[in-house]
């Protein structure tokens, strides 16, 4: 997955509990989001409106800038662009990627 150049500056974020630390969401922002940025396709994404330490730590990751995220049980890796209104921005490669990364995330 190669968008934006911005390095990862910090160490990778796991996600062990995607089905709990994310979630659909229909107002005020319709999400998963696929949309075309900067650097290429990003898919915005929202958060359990619980408190949640996973989300915690991936929205703090993602506010000091671009960071890897690596995802449970499988280990696969997504990256993370960044956080935008409280939302989850990734880089991804095409519209099938996108629907990938949204049923990894339980979607």
């Amino acid at each position: 997955m190669s968008a934006g150049c911005a390095p990862v500056n910090h160490a990778a974020v796991d996600i062990r509990n995607a089905c709990n630390t994310f979630v659909s969401e229909s107002a005020p922002r319709q999400t998963p989001e696929l949309r075309r940025g900067k650097g290429g396709l990003e898919l915005v994404l929202s958060f359990t409106p619980a408190k949640d330490p996973e989300a915690d730590a991936i929205l703090n990751a993602v506010r000091r800038g671009p960071a890897e995220l690596i995802v449970h049980p499988g280990m696969e890796r997504l990256r993370a662009l960044g956080e935008e209104d409280g939302y989850l921005v990734l880089s991804v490669s095409s519209e099938a990627h996108a629907k990938q990364v949204e049923q990894l995330l339980c979607f």
